[in-house]
């Protein structure tokens, strides 16, 4: 993945911080106003759960190729224990865009936003 923006989820004003980069990240790939706006809110959900549940969050927006594809991404990276992903917050992203994956290993999880990028 091609990092353009990493934001630390520690509080509000984090999540704020990561709306708005997810936001002028699609306004340099050129994606429309609408396709800027699902992504963002998508992200800002999910960095809204982190920080409920963990104090050292970090979130990583960007580029990625798979198989000739461009999409852009949003990788989330918490510790918490317990963690489940089907909360009211990941409802909602799931929602908003085609992919959203959560892994977990002992105590970390990582949580990925993917969002294809039109030709």
């Amino acid at each position: 993945m091609t990092t353009l923006a990493t934001v630390t989820l520690e509080n509000e004003m984090d999540l704020i911080l990561a709306y708005k980069k997810a936001i002028h990240i699609g306004n340099l790939l050129g994606l429309s106003v609408s396709t800027q706006t699902a992504f963002a809110t998508a992200v800002s959900e999910v960095c809204r759960e982190v920080i409920d549940k963990s104090t050292d969050g970090v979130a990583s927006l960007g580029t990625e190729t798979e198989d000739s594809r461009f999409f852009l991404n949003a990788k989330i990276n918490f510790t918490a224990e317990g963690f489940n992903p089907n909360n009211e917050g990941y409802e909602y992203a799931r929602k908003l865009i085609p992919a959203l994956e959560t892994v977990s290993s002992d105590q970390s999880v990582e949580s990925v936003l993917k969002l294809g990028i039109p030709r």
